[in-house]
């Protein structure tokens, strides 16, 4: 059944937070309207790593740009150090870039086999030679896989503006939301001395 409102008068007016219903009843909560400006909002801080999470808007990489495709060759064994060896690694977009070891540390490796698929974090990552490295999750994927699984890797961003430079080319582009050069204490405030000072009793 339905029906449609007729010489209705607004009485209210804010926001909806929890709707409940007994029968045809409705019952709700509400806020009014101006209580939305007392939430907090998030703002800029004055540090010197970034504040944009990789791959946002702000940022403006482009995550399947930076999406690497590898094969498991060596599952290793259960439980910790939860390494595996990978074979065949290659950046599915564009050239493969100047690797370090740990590239992809603090990214994730992506498990794709026929049942399901895992997404884990990397810790650690060894210098890929020809195609072959050894990466350390932080935890054991569930189900353990297989040699021959496919899997993605995308890597990690500590937010150092040298990282934004030298591992993904950003810096320079006014993508980078920092103040690298911003002192670690402030240089006008001065820090009273820890040693307390007073008479005998």
């Amino acid at each position: 059944m339905s029906a449609t409102g007729y010489n209705y008068e607004v009485i209210f007016s804010g926001e909806i937070t929890e709707v409940s219903r007994t029968g045809h009843v409705l019952k709700c909560k509400a806020l009014p309207g101006g209580r939305v400006l007392d939430r907090p909002v998030t703002t800029a801080q004055v540090q010197p790593t970034c504040q944009h999470a990789l791959f946002d808007a702000g940022c403006a990489l482009i995550q399947a740009e930076w999406t690497f495709s590898a094969t498991l060759i060596a599952p290793g064994v259960t439980g910790w150090p939860y390494t595996f060896g990978l074979a065949a690694l290659a950046r599915e977009i564009g050239t493969d870039p100047p690797f370090t070891a740990d590239w992809f540390a603090g990214g994730w490796m992506t498990i794709d086999d026929a049942e399901n698929t895992q997404l884990v974090a990397i810790v650690r990552s060894t210098l890929p030679v020809a195609g072959v490295l050894t990466v350390t999750l932080n935890g054991e994927p569930d189900p353990f896989p297989v040699a021959g699984v496919h899997v993605r890797l995308v890597p990690g961003c500590d937010k150092r503006w040298q990282t934004c430079d030298t591992k993904f080319g950003n810096y320079y582009d006014g993508n980078f939301r920092g103040y690298p050069r911003v002192p670690a204490r402030n240089p006008v405030a001065s820090v009273p001395e820890s040693t307390p000072t007073g008479g005998k009793k």
